[in-house]
């Protein structure tokens, strides 16, 4: 980064995932410079990673009145404070049901429009399966009154208990999409699971270890189908490929568990788990006496990190990281972050080069200390091949 323009202020760095590969698991090894010629400059840094948090606005709604029309429950919420929802969590008091809701918007409790149709919600409880999915999404609205149209499943009426209203905002940072080599779909017999096998990096940087966030898996749409996911990882070096390729059954001793989690035709299939370091993952989906799931598609995630620091114009910045052996460092800077601004413009990295450490050479201590030991060796020689010479030309003996 060369010849800044602007004012001097703090700037935001997005690091990729192929350079935070690099960095140790504490990402401690990196370090910023202001270059002038020969003489570098350390400058303080943050480095944290991106929030990618969807945001919930919990809204004051009260119940008005619960009502039975024909095959139907009818439910009227009221907002306290008009203010703008997209999203309604009910809770009901039973279990396994599988029912469609209508959502209407009213201004003044008498006049009603539709806001959304065939909402569906579904909950499933039995000895091998524990599954509610009762959210109902829609589009921004801001009515004062909505009513709920819940159809009966005879012969019991349905148990409504209560209602979560909220403003659901997705997060403004996207996650970082990490590359994907492969990825392979089989199917284990004996265990009725489909197994995907999924390889990250590319064909020049295979054995690469990302920081993996998230895994999405998309599948064919079709019937509606409830899987239990098991999902593991694998950090595999060099050594252990070659393990892998001379001895194949034991090839699946380096999985590491990672997560397990549900996946649903009534939701998106992800995998959310804690950071970890990878560079191949594993997800088993148990299928029981199902038909597999025909899965078109594979996604890797990762949060994106980024480092904020402060820039003058017109300086000359390096990034220096990976190198073996550094702490991690510690700035005042952490504890004056509240001061830093909300809105940072980005700065972009430069080229990639990689810095060679030259070899050591020996200290001119060390070079007396070889040459006195090679004069002390010689005149060890010299005083035995001496002694030698002086016993043979001896005295003779009468």
């Amino acid at each position: 980064m060369s010849g800044l323009s602007g004012a001097q202020g703090y700037r935001q760095i997005s690091l990729p995932p192929e350079v935070v590969a690099k960095l140790s698991l504490t990402l401690g090894d990196v370090r910023l410079y202001e270059t002038s010629g020969d003489v570098k400059t350390e400058v303080p840094y943050l480095l944290e990673a991106a929030e990618t948090a969807a945001v919930r606005g919990e809204v004051a709604f009260e119940i008005m009145n619960k009502s039975y029309s024909g095959a139907a429950c009818f439910v009227t919420l009221r907002q306290r404070t008009r203010k703008t929802v997209n999203e309604i969590v009910l809770e009901f008091g039973e279990d396994n049901f599988d029912r469609y809701l209508t959502l209407e918007g009213s201004l003044d409790g008498a006049k009603w429009l539709t806001v959304a149709e065939r909402l569906r919600v579904v909950s499933i409880r039995n000895a091998f399966v524990s599954y509610t999915y009762t959210t109902l999404n829609f589009t921004p609205s801001d009515y004062p009154y909505f009513r709920l149209k819940i159809p009966e499943l005879k012969p019991e009426r349905v148990n409504f208990r209560g209602a979560t209203v909220s403003n659901f905002q997705s997060p403004q940072t996207s996650l970082d999409t990490l590359p994907v080599a492969s990825w392979k779909v089989g199917t284990l017999a004996k265990t009725q699971q489909t197994e995907v096998l999924i390889t990250l990096g590319t064909l020049g940087t295979l054995g690469t270890m990302y920081a993996v966030s998230r895994i999405e898996l998309s599948f064919k749409k079709g019937k509606d189908f409830y899987r239990t996911v098991e999902a593991s990882y694998k950090t595999q070096s060099a050594e252990t490929a070659k393990m892998e390729n001379l001895r194949p059954e034991l090839k699946r001793d380096f999985w590491q568990s990672l997560t397990g989690t549900i996946f649903s035709s009534l939701e998106p299939s992800v995998i959310d788990a804690p950071d970890v370091r990878a560079t191949a993952l594993r997800v088993l989906i148990n299928d029981r006496d199902n038909k597999p799931l025909e899965i078109t598609g594979v996604r890797v995630l990762a949060v994106p990190q980024r480092l904020i620091a402060e820039f003058a114009p017109q300086k000359n910045y390096t990034l220096h990281y990976g190198k073996p052996g550094d702490r991690k460092p510690s700035y005042d800077l952490v504890y004056f972050k509240d001061s830093i601004p909300a809105n940072l413009a980005s700065l972009a990295l430069g080229t990639e080069e990689m810095i060679t450490q030259p070899a050591s050479q020996p200290s001119q201590l060390e070079s007396k200390w070889w040459l006195w030991a090679v004069m002390g060796v010689i005149i060890i020689v010299i005083g035995l091949f001496s002694f030698q010479m002086l016993r043979s030309t001896g005295p003779a003996q009468e």
